[in-house]
């Protein structure tokens, strides 16, 4: 150890406004964001189940193989579904409901049509590997549009996110996350 780090005291921590200190108010904030994307996860994982993005069923599914590709309206419908039954659980009122619903019906508006790009990589992939020549060129163009695409998806899911948990109070957050937190083990 050099002379400069034993010598140095240490600041004293800040307590914010409000009285709580900053490590609690990480734990709240990061309590609150996995909570929400367990909340967001039930969305994806219903439009990803019936779109192409992967698996063959959704959390919750209750076994179910779902082939082929769902219209946008079963895939609302479904997120609805999923949106009620989490909502349920945390007392939500019929007006945060259907502000929550409203979150959770464009964000499946939204991400549906990113399915087929998707799909169209998906499937020039497949050409691509099946030719006598590898076309590493267009290999990196395709995985290239696919972190385009997840990153379009991610931004539009931490939008709907934080919307979503404008709606609801700190204390149905907080009972949102207590709750979705088995489902994390």
């Amino acid at each position: 150890m050099n002379q400069e780090t034993t010598n140095q005291i240490p600041e004293p921590k800040r307590q914010c406004r409000g009285g709580l200190g900053r490590k609690t108010r990480l734990g709240v904030v990061a309590a609150a964001l996995i909570g929400f994307g367990a909340l967001a996860g039930v969305l994806i994982a219903n439009v990803s189940a019936h779109s192409g993005f992967g698996g063959h069923g959704a959390w919750g599914s209750g076994g179910h193989h779902y082939h082929g590709a769902s219209s946008v309206e079963q895939i609302r419908e479904r997120a609805l579904d999923k949106t009620a039954w989490v909502l349920g659980s945390v007392d939500a009122t019929p007006e945060q409901s259907k502000r929550v619903k409203a979150i959770a019906v464009g964000l499946v508006d939204e991400i549906y049509p990113i399915r087929q790009q998707h799909r169209e990589n998906r499937h020039r992939v497949k050409e691509l590997l099946s030719q006598p020549q590898i076309d590493r060129q267009a290999l990196e163009r395709i995985r290239q549009d696919e972190i385009a695409l997840a990153t379009q998806m991610s931004q539009k899911l931490v939008t709907a996110l934080a919307e979503s948990a404008e709606v609801l109070t700190v204390k149905q957050r907080l009972a949102l996350m207590n709750r979705l937190q088995r489902f994390a083990r």
